[in-house]
């Protein structure tokens, strides 16, 4: 399926690659092998088929925090490692949806860990987004990424509460509740669920 001329079909081959790998420990990692590929730059990949090997990735190692998928999912998340103009579906619409999804998968590898290279690729998005990319609602990704790196973190949160509030968008709010609920989430504390 990974051969095929239908864009459909291998990007739906790339995101299964992802899926039956996910909790697999192997040390010859053929998600880290495959996928990073689609995303790189001077892909030919369409649009479709690069958004589904980002969340690849994020299924394989969803857990398995890794700094060779935040080098691959990083320069995707800050614009960085964009995909030319000539590649096949990219408009600002479908740019702003893959960097979206590789910080969903970036938010499910680095679940829990507040990692501070993460972190800042994920605000830094948030900050340089303009209003009508986070007016999009695939934007809501990026801040249940956010939440999910601060999962039971607790005030391991502050810093990135403070950042989001200087962001002038009405995402930011919903990103500091989401964020602010997934780092106390199970505690108990009741002065975070009488600020809430």
């Amino acid at each position: 399926f990974l051969y095929s001329s239908d864009k459909n079909i291998k990007a739906g081959a790339l995101l299964a690659l992802g899926l039956c790998n996910a909790g697999v420990r192997d040390p010859v990692e053929p998600a880290l092998g495959m996928l990073p590929q689609h995303l790189a730059e001077g892909s030919t990949s369409s649009m479709d088929e690069r958004a589904c090997a980002a969340l690849g990735l994020g299924v394989a190692y969803t857990c398995n925090p890794k700094t060779d998928i935040a080098d691959v999912l990083i320069p995707v998340v800050d614009g960085s490692g964009a995909p030319p103009a000539s590649t096949p579906g990219a408009n600002e619409k479908s740019q702003m949806e893959l960097k979206c999804v590789a910080a969903l998968a970036l938010g499910l590898v680095f679940v829990g860990t507040g990692n501070e290279a993460v972190t800042m690729a994920l605000m830094q998005r948030m900050m340089e987004a303009s209003p009508a990319e986070l007016d999009m609602p695939v934007a809501r990704l990026l801040a249940a990424a956010l939440a999910l790196l601060f999962l039971g973190k607790q005030e391991a949160c502050d810093a990135a509460l403070q950042v989001l509030q200087t962001v002038e968008h009405p995402l930011s709010k919903f990103a500091q509740a989401l964020v602010s609920g997934c780092a106390y989430a199970g505690t108990g504390n009741a002065l975070e669920v009488q600020k809430l």
